[in-house]
C-alpha cells in the first residue's frame, strides 16, 4: 500500500474503470443469483438488475473509506472492509477478459496499460501514462 501516487491521478479514466468494474461484478453476481434460484427472471428481477450496480458500487466506496481508516490506525476498520470487497472482486475476471478483447481495437474503453486477473483493491486508480496503481 502506498500513500503517494506515482504520477498524476486521472479522475475520468478512474471513474470509467470503476463503472466498468462495477458493471462486470453486477453481471457476475446476477448470474449467480439466477443460477442458485435466489431470484428469477421476472418483474422482481428487474429491480435487482437496476439496483445491483448501485449496491456493488456502494460496497466498493465504503470498503475504500474503511481502508483509509485502517491506514490511519482505526482498529478493525480493515477487517470490516473485506466482506464489502467480496462484492466487487467477482467481476474482475470478466473485466480482464473484456480488457484482453478490446485493448488492441478500442484501448480507450479500458484505459490502462496492464490489468490483473483479480485485484484485491476496491478502486483501481488510473495515473498518467496509462499505468494502474492499487490503493
Amino acid at each position: 500500500m502506498t500513500d503517494e501516487l506515482e504520477g498524476k491521478l486521472l479522475i475520468g479514466p478512474t471513474v470509467q474503470l470503476f463503472a466498468l468494474r462495477t458493471m462486470c461484478a453486477s453481471i457476475v453476481l446476477l448470474i449467480i443469483l439466477f443460477v442458485t434460484g435466489r431470484t428469477s427472471p421476472s418483474e422482481s428481477a428487474f429491480d435487482v438488475i437496476l439496483s445491483a450496480p448501485v449496491t456493488v458500487g456502494a460496497c466498493a466506496l465504503i470498503a475504500t473509506c474503511l481502508g483509509w481508516l485502517a491506514s490511519k490506525g482505526v482498529p478493525f476498520a480493515g477487517l470490516l472492509g473485506w466482506p464489502l470487497l467480496i462484492a466487487v472482486v467477482p467481476g474482475d475476471p470478466l473485466l480482464f477478459v473484456l480488457w484482453l478483447a478490446t485493448r488492441s481495437k478500442w484501448p480507450e474503453l479500458i484505459p490502462v496499460a496492464s490489468l490483473g486477473f483479480v485485484s484485491l483493491t476496491p478502486i483501481i486508480r488510473v495515473v498518467d501514462g496509462g499505468e494502474r496503481l492499487h490503493t
